[in-house]
């Protein structure tokens, strides 16, 4: 049945075991990334049987470089009979523990066809699109899920609001009229993410967006190094001070200084 619906979404086909058996690796991690999928080995792309032997020394090579996915995911490697001759199935599940990442790069079905994710938006949406998947029971592990959530929405906010400052006009010189940056706010293909630009006050409206997002989602806890409720609160009071609403930044700082854990540095603190 597989053979006859030709490669698609969920399927995909190999005359044999490429020499970079990595190119396999790469299918999977882009079938866990979806909703899983078969890798028939032993099958052309005109969907001609040609069957596969696969000796011991390729199935470990195989294993071996399916255990480069980060996080791990368990797949079926067997072979079965059709019309005759053998052909190798790789059986790779549904993720639940998206996104998965081989050598630091998120690979993703696009048709009949994988696609690398290269821009770093894509690659965040998963993640927001798909921690959800995660189960969390006790209230640490609820904790920590919303902080992460939290993180990537104040880190998208963050990219969009220097995209708007570096490509884009201020908005006070022309109240955001002028083209901002390309907003993806979910995880579309590569080709799919060649969208128009959108104004500057549409993008910095999904800044401030992500930005109420992110304070409901993290904690005010010191947080060194990463974004935590009050460095999403002190952005926002940036975001306001770009766009001329200076009593709402006024408010946003205002309330970091006196609320937060953290002090201003005083000029004796200073090196000379």
């Amino acid at each position: 049945m597989l053979v006859r619906g030709g490669e698609g979404v969920g399927v995909d086909f190999k005359k044999s075991v490429p020499s970079k058996v990595r190119e396999l690796s790469e299918e999977i991690c882009a079938f866990a990334n979806a909703q899983g999928g078969f890798i028939l080995i032993g099958v052309t792309d005109r969907n001609e049987i040609v069957g596969c032997a696969i000796d011991n020394s390729k199935r470990s090579a195989i294993q071996q470089s399916i255990g480069e996915i980060s996080p791990q995911i368990q797949c079926s490697l067997y072979s079965v009979e059709v019309e005759g001759k053998e052909v190798w199935v790789i059986e790779v599940p549904k993720g639940r523990d998206k996104p998965y990442l081989l050598a630091g790069s998120i690979f993703v079905r696009e048709g009949a066809s994988r696609q690398k994710m290269t821009n770093v938006d894509l690659i965040r949406n998963t993640f927001i699109e798909n921690i959800d998947a995660c189960e969390a029971s006790s209230s640490s592990e609820i904790a920590r899920k919303n902080d992460y959530t939290g993180q990537a929405y104040a880190v998208r906010a963050l990219c969009y609001f220097d995209l708007a400052r570096l490509y884009g006009q201020t908005y006070t010189y022309d109240n955001g009229a002028s083209l901002g940056a390309v907003l993806v706010t979910e995880t579309i293909g590569p080709k799919e993410a060649r969208l128009p630009r959108s104004t500057v006050a549409q993008t910095y409206e999904q800044v401030l967006k992500d930005l109420a997002q992110a304070k409901e989602l993290l904690s005010k806890d010191t947080n060194l190094g990463h974004f935590n409720y009050w460095a999403a609160r002190l952005l926002e009071a940036r975001v306001y001070l770009y766009m001329g609403r200076n009593s709402e930044a006024l408010t946003a700082a205002a309330d970091v200084i006196s609320n937060s854990p953290y002090r201003m540095v005083s000029g004796d603190g200073y090196a000379n």
